[in-house]
């Protein structure tokens, strides 16, 4: 281009004349100069281009190197995602908080799905009913702790402590075992804490033992156990039509109470129809006696007794079935099937074999509900039975797998509520999954036709369907017997409610902590409702419950544990925590027979009939602290003053005598019981201390 340029004006100097030498000169030496610059800054551009080439190369290189570097800790990361726990941290719970202020103008809508959503898995349910999965669903992180005592209060060294599944007549080894040391402790660890029930046996030599259903309600079990001296129980089984002693029959372990649990142990008759059992609760007991031909039998004798005669009838009932699955209406093997007589006069069980078929062999004639359970119990099918009936074809529904889905929203504003946790049923007990930040949550569980939900919330209520699911926080779904899924909206409206604190206190009286994990009992009264709630302290003491409504009322609260016992009156609704001081007032008492001997081993109940606010003739129903009575017929017991106490006595004949008080009275005086056989009823005196 420069060439050009000069051609075109040397050419113009040429053709004017009238332009000096001078002038041409200048211009011409002005056009070389321009020449050699241009040059200089194009081989000036490529030098730059190079130069950036290369450091963008280098970026790319360095950026590469850390992609790979940083790659495994990502992937470990992403397949280790936090916990329940973790979740709700602060500033999880402060991002809910703003989530539960903002209004549905001011949130962004919510996606259909999201990857963040933590579907809580149905496990264990392939191991089938046995020992293994029995282990699996007992496995947790709490555990069972308390002192074995003899009715003195002193402990006992040596006692065998153990732990069996919830089925009475169970054919399993103990899922945990301990013995007691020279103090009389005792620990069983390991133990699931989700609200499942367990059959705890404490046996001592030459003692009765020790035998009932425990729950560890989410929280490690503090259970003390008193084992009385043993009384003999011996008798004869004998044959109904020729009163011939029966040999070889089995005979269940004697025990008060409703059920015979076979891990105390059987005997078997001698040639002559003879058993015996050294060491047996005194009073009523139950025995079961059962043999091959003939019905089994339940009766229930006075102890100590030496010459019971228990009769066998020829015969007994038979009961065939399959176990079905209520998804496929298929049968369904390796099933648990229980047969519970009414009124638990009898009760047995038997498995499924691998095409769902089971049976029942000698059964005494009655009604009986047959239970099927694989991983959680299904429906009641109900059975009558008459002498020597073969029932043929019985369906025993199972549960089957249902996947459920839902989003937890506020019932007026509809946004998402986060950190919300949703408990449902699961086949360890009582499963729990929270809601991601969109409100999303999902869960499998086991169902047969309902199943339910539960949202413990503070200040929050569930609505389902414009209707309240009241202060139990519990929604009730059903579903149809063909469904694999369910979808589920929970509504939760902002309720008032009661919250406190309970504080534990010395022998002075004066305030030494938090009362951690303690179970205290709400009741309250309001128009038209009248409810009495179970709920448990944190690690700082605190509780919170909630009421359906905001009308006025009245709420009394109770909460006690071993010597001291707290009580509460307030009018609701009301905006302060309540504090509650566990304080030791008690009453002091004496149980006797007629004759003057000391009646020792008696179960003493209290119960609080607490007056409500509207209808002086109603009133709610609190449970209170509950002891036994030492071996010189002395006990006590932990009293809240101003209250209508009634106590109950749970006698060795079997008989229960209720006594109602003003707890006053009871914490002014010594008391003196009588028990009178002959009418079956208590009576007391007093005097002043």
């Amino acid at each position: 281009m420069a060439h050009c340029f000069s051609y075109r004006v040397v050419t113009l100097a040429a053709v004017a004349p009238p332009l000096t030498d001078r002038v041409a000169s200048f211009l011409e030496k002005f056009l070389k100069k321009t020449e050699i610059e241009l040059v200089m800054k194009k081989e000036l551009w490529r030098w730059l281009l190079l130069a950036g080439a290369l450091v963008a190369v280098y970026v790319a290189l360095a950026a590469l190197r850390l992609q790979v570097t940083t790659k495994p800790t990502q992937v470990t990361e992403k397949s280790s995602p936090p916990d329940e726990e973790e979740q709700y941290d602060e500033d999880y719970a402060r991002r809910r908080a703003r989530t539960v202020m903002s209004t549905e103008f001011s949130r962004p809508a919510s996606p259909a799905v999201t990857p963040k959503t933590k579907v809580v898995r149905l496990e264990g349910v392939e191991r089938g009913e046995s020992f293994e999965g029995e282990k699996y669903r007992a496995f947790g992180d709490a555990a069972i702790y308390g002192v074995v005592r003899d009715s003195s209060r002193r402990p006992l060294g040596g006692a065998r402590v153990r732990l069996f599944d919830m089925d009475p007549m169970t054919k399993y080894p103990p899922l945990r075992e301990a013995l007691t040391d020279t103090s009389g402790t005792y620990k069983l660890d390991q133990i699931n804490s989700q609200e499942r029930p367990f059959i705890l046996i404490a046996q001592a030599d030459g003692y009765a033992p020790f035998a009932q259903y425990v729950t560890l309600r989410g929280q490690p079990l503090e259970q003390n156990i008193v084992l009385n001296e043993g009384v003999e129980c011996a008798g004869v089984v004998v044959d109904a039509q020729t009163s011939l002693p029966i040999p070889r029959a089995t005979v269940y372990h004697p025990m008060p109470g409703a059920f015979v649990f076979k891990p105390l142990g059987t005997v078997e008759t001698s040639g002559l129809g003879e058993f015996r059992f050294p060491h047996v609760a005194r009073g009523t007991v139950k025995i079961l006696v059962e043999c091959s031909g003939y019905a089994a039998a339940a009766v229930r004798v006075d102890t100590p007794c030496s010459n019971t005669v228990i009769v066998l009838r020829p015969g007994g009932a038979i009961i065939r079935g399959e176990t079905i699955s209520r998804l496929t209406q298929k049968p369904e093997g390796r099933v648990k099937v229980a047969a519970i007589m009414d009124g638990l006069e009898f009760v047995t069980s038997t498995f499924s074999d691998e095409e769902g078929r089971f049976e029942f062999e000698n059964l005494p004639a009655g009604n009986y509900s047959l239970l099927g359970y694989r991983g959680m119990l299904g429906p009641p099918e109900r059975v009558k039975l008459g002498e020597r009936e073969v029932r043929e074809g019985v369906r025993v529904i199972v549960p089957a797998p249902l996947f459920v889905s839902g989003r937890v929203v506020h019932a007026l504003k509809g946004n998402a509520l986060a950190g919300v946790k949703v408990y449902y049923p699961d086949t360890r007990g009582k499963g729990v999954v929270t809601s991601d930040e969109n409100g999303l949550f999902a869960f499998e569980t086991l169902a047969v036709d309902r199943y339910w939900l539960e949202v413990h919330e503070k200040g929050f209520l569930p609505l389902l369907e414009k209707r309240t699911t009241g202060s139990v926080e519990r929604i009730e779904r059903k579903i149809k017997q063909s469904d694999a899924s369910d979808e589920v909206t929970i509504r939760l409206r902002p309720v008032p409610c009661i919250e406190g604190i309970v504080k534990n206190t010395d022998r002075t009286g004066k305030v030494t902590g938090p009362a951690a994990q303690l179970d205290v009992q709400v009741g309250y009264e309001q128009p038209n409702i009248k409810q009495v709630l179970r709920t448990r302290t944190n690690t700082l003491g605190e509780f919170f419950v909630n009421l359906p409504s905001g009308r006025r009322g009245r709420a009394v609260i109770l909460a006690f544990q071993r010597n001291s016992l707290g009580f509460a009156s307030l009018r609701i609704p009301t905006r302060r925590p309540v504090e509650i001081k566990l304080e030791r007032q008690r009453m002091n008492g004496r149980l006797f027979l007629s004759d003057g001997f000391p009646l020792a081993g008696v179960e003493v109940r209290s119960l609080y009939e607490c007056l409500g606010s509207h209808n002086s003739n109603s009133f709610v129903v609190l449970d209170g602290p509950s002891t036994f009575v030492r071996t010189n017929g002395s006990f006590s017991l932990p009293v809240a003053p101003g209250q209508k106490v009634r106590l109950f006595f749970t006698l060795p004949d079997g008989v229960t005598v209720n006594k109602l008080f003003d707890s006053a009275d009871l914490l002014r005086r010594t008391f003196t019981f009588v028990y009178d056989p002959v009418s079956k009823d208590v009576f007391f005196d007093s005097r002043g201390r």
